[in-house]
């Protein structure tokens, strides 16, 4: 007859006389109706939690037995199962928009990937086998984070995944933290631009050394929470100095400084070094 006995007790209650009734004394206004008699049952929710108790109740002595319990079960198992039906279907639209954003951004970038990759004066059998690397980057990204249901990604799953297909010479630091997952997927594309510009400048396009890789969360002014990436080639050299301003680089640039607002510092006076600083949400 209360709505928190009935959840304590996660079962039909039933109360012939609320006037004797010894378990609880029933809410005031069920006495301020003259209720004498009542049942109650849990409207099961999806999980442990449900969605509250449905109750009936009679001001005159009424002798409700259990298969009046079992029928007022059913009535609150078909309520639940109407408001979990409501909720999947709106579920389903809300990820059907999702994945059609997310197919749009994907579009855009492949198109400007192919763009840029393309370019009139670009060497075509080089400009076809870097539009497949990056294709495939976007590929193991992709299939990282939506595998998970596009949740919160270990991002040194995200490191491990993307770096194997330029060899094992990194050493890698880092927490095992969960970062969101349309970060991690744009830190996949950064990860594979860096490995690319050190095959071709730097210490996986030689015989020796290795790239040192580390990550970790730091607290700013005032508490903010910021996600912070180092990549050390030491026998590198930086590919503007190398070879001008080329895709990856402002490919970097536009993920990290432009879309996540983040800030990044280059430094090749030995080597090198890229770091950069993400805020990151609570």
């Amino acid at each position: 007859m209360t709505p928190e006995y009935a959840l304590m007790e996660k079962g039909p209650v039933i109360v012939r006389d609320l006037r004797s009734e010894t378990r609880f004394s029933g809410p005031q206004l069920l006495h301020d109706h003259k209720v004498r008699s009542g049942m109650s049952v849990v409207i099961p929710g999806p999980t442990a939690r449900p969605f509250g108790v449905f109750g009936i109740h009679d001001r005159t002595m009424r002798p409700f037995d259990q298969t009046d319990a079992e029928f007022l079960q059913s009535l609150a198992n078909i309520v639940a199962g109407a408001v979990r039906q409501s909720a999947a279907s709106a579920h389903r639209m809300l990820l059907v928009r999702e994945m059609a954003h997310r197919a749009g951004n994907m579009l855009q970038l492949v198109s400007s990937i192919a763009a840029q990759t393309f370019k009139s004066n670009a060497d075509p059998q080089l400009a076809r086998k870097s539009f497949s690397d990056r294709l495939s980057a976007l590929n193991r990204s992709n299939y990282i984070v939506f595998r998970r249901g596009w949740t919160l990604t270990r991002f040194s799953e995200l490191v491990e995944e993307t770096l194997t297909p330029f060899g094992d010479r990194f050493t890698a630091e880092g927490r095992d933290i969960l970062l969101p997952p349309e970060l991690c997927f744009d830190l996949g594309l950064v990860l594979h631009e860096l490995a690319t510009n050190s095959t071709k400048y730097g210490t996986l396009g030689r015989d020796d050394d290795a790239v040192r890789v580390k990550w970790s969360f730091e607290r700013g002014p005032g508490g903010a929470k910021f996600f912070r990436f180092r990549w050390e080639d030491p026998l590198s050299i930086s590919p503007t100095r190398a070879a001008g301003t080329g895709f990856g680089t402002k490919l970097i640039h536009s993920l990290i400084e432009g879309k996540w607002n983040g800030v990044l510092d280059v430094a090749d006076s030995s080597g090198y070094r890229i770091t950069f600083e993400i805020p990151i949400e609570d």
